[in-house]
């Protein structure tokens, strides 16, 4: 009697736990939590795992738990963005060029 007992209670447990539909995780950020503008146009992941956005007039970096903000000398919009290994390239009106992570 305890055997079965035991079989059933193994048997729910793990049909109530296989049954559970599993969704993944997802977190919106607002405009005032990552501090930038409206406009999203391009999103890369570059060899750090972090992940670089062209927000209008921003290049933004967010690496899990920080976000950090980047501009342009002469303010553009900034449209496109492309990692590869330390370098993050971004294109934007008439101009076209990278930035490079400097490790201290």
């Amino acid at each position: 009697m305890k055997n079965i007992l035991i079989s059933l209670l193994v048997f729910f447990v793990f049909s109530s736990v296989k049954g559970q539909e599993l969704l993944p995780f997802v977190e919106n950020f607002t405009k005032s939590k990552y501090n930038g503008d409206n406009q999203v146009w391009s999103i890369a992941q570059g060899s750090d795992n972090a992940f670089y956005f062209a927000n209008y007039h921003y290049l933004l970096r967010y690496n899990g738990v920080r976000w950090e903000k980047y501009s342009l000398p002469n303010k553009t919009i900034i449209r496109s963005v492309f990692t590869d290994d330390d370098k993050i390239y971004s294109g934007s009106y008439n101009e076209f060029g990278y930035w490079k992570r400097e490790f201290c």
